[in-house]
């Protein structure tokens, strides 16, 4: 983290989002670093069709997954870092996680 000019405290993190298109399967993987770390989203998505319109859709799906995959990877690691500071569970990141909403099932 650092400063910018007016003080404020700044934090930059970047997303690289690579695409792979293989036999109409389209396999997006975000990568998120920041704060000296890395996490990694996966996202798959197919469609019947060699239609350039629908190639865009496909693309358009799979990396929308990956970043709902990286997302769920950020709720869980931030409920357990609340989790270990407070010694409680966050309710609301819980019942998310308790719904299903989780990196497993987002892998699967």
């Amino acid at each position: 983290m650092s400063r910018d000019n007016s003080g404020h405290l700044r934090d930059d993190w970047t997303i690289k989002i690579s695409l792979d298109e293989r036999e109409g399967r389209a396999r997006a993987t975000a990568r998120l670093r920041g704060r000296d770390q890395e996490a990694v989203g996966v996202g798959v998505s197919r469609l019947k069709t060699d239609d350039r319109v629908v190639a865009s859709i496909r693309d358009e799906l799979a990396v929308a997954r990956a970043l709902s995959d990286l997302a769920r990877q950020m709720m869980a690691a931030a409920a357990q870092e609340i989790e270990t500071v407070t010694t409680r569970r966050d309710h609301v990141v819980a019942a998310k996680l308790d719904q299903g909403w989780s990196t497993a099932a987002a892998r699967a």
